[in-house]
């Protein structure tokens, strides 16, 4: 490699099982017979090990190359300062629009691209609405929900207008919103979800009025599913990999969503509220009890 691919690419190993190769001998252990037709000159070849190396030159002397991006010599001496704790509402809203709302808009081609795969349990989910439900995704992401039951009236949100354009594009009904304050009629959706959403709001009471606003948006006897990351989640008794000292989310759904351990609670609205200072790092389904 030479030039930018140098300096400003990043380079990984896709986590694939498999591999199209050129055919080799058919009795080769690594071959796998499948049906490619249309390339009769290749195969699926079973991924072993794979090792990739990366080669440094050890510079005596301050670089100066033209990215200084990607260049440990032209970076900032000393790190920024991590941002303090919010100390009133005014404080966290700030805090959340520079480290998550500009974040999200600078990333979400990027971030769309990695958000393909539904998790199996929403789906469950979702697939249980009635024919003809109201259900609003709140913190809609891409939409990769919004689809999944075609015969529910769906509805997403988002406070990333990049990525409600994407859900645009992709024909879904989708509009920015704070999921502080949807823009809907009270006791109008049969169900709601908010799927990796309210960990991103950086106080206990601002994750507790988001869950306040999808009871809101609730009809009585209407269900709502909440997933949430956390520090302390485990799956087989060991932490999980994405969520090392070092690491503080995961970073896309190439993962096994069952690495992350689930635990469902049942209750009505009521006791959402109340538990919603509890509801870090698992998924929360609740009913709406008629007043």
């Amino acid at each position: 490699m030479k030039g930018e691919s140098r300096y400003l690419w990043t380079h990984g190993i896709t986590p694939r099982k498999f591999d199209v190769v050129p055919a080799c001998d058919p009795e080769s252990p690594a071959a796998v017979t499948s049906d490619l037709s249309n390339h009769s000159n290749l195969t699926l070849s079973r991924r072993g090990t794979r090792t990739s190396l990366t080669f440094r030159k050890v510079r005596r002397t301050p670089c100066d190359c033209g990215y200084p991006s990607g260049c440990d010599s032209q970076q900032p001496t000393a790190p920024p300062s991590p941002p303090s704790l919010p100390r009133s509402q005014t404080d966290a809203s700030r805090l959340e629009e520079e480290f998550v709302h500009r974040v999200y808009e600078e990333i979400a081609g990027h971030f769309s691209s990695t958000r393909h795969s539904p998790w199996p349990r929403v789906c469950d989910f979702l697939s249980s609405l009635e024919p003809g439900s109201i259900l609003a995704d709140v913190g809609c992401g891409n939409g990769k929900y919004l689809g999944v039951n075609p015969e529910v009236i769906a509805v997403g949100c988002d406070r990333s207008s990049a990525l409600v354009q994407i859900c645009s594009e992709r024909g879904f009904q989708a509009f920015v919103s704070d999921a502080l304050n949807v823009p809907l009629r009270s006791d109008a959706c049969d169900a709601c979800i908010s799927i990796a959403v309210i960990h991103h709001l950086s106080t206990q009471e601002r994750r507790q009025a988001v869950v306040e606003e999808l009871a809101r948006l609730l009809r009585p006897g209407g269900r709502a599913l909440i997933y949430v990351w956390a520090v302390e989640q485990e799956y087989n008794k060991q932490k999980s990999k994405y969520l090392k000292e070092t690491r503080h989310g995961p970073t896309d759904d190439s993962t096994d969503h069952n690495n992350q351990e689930s635990k469902r609670l049942t209750g009505n609205a009521t006791d959402a509220y109340n538990t919603a200072q509890d509801t870090s790092g698992i998924s929360m389904g609740c009913t709406k009890s008629p007043l």
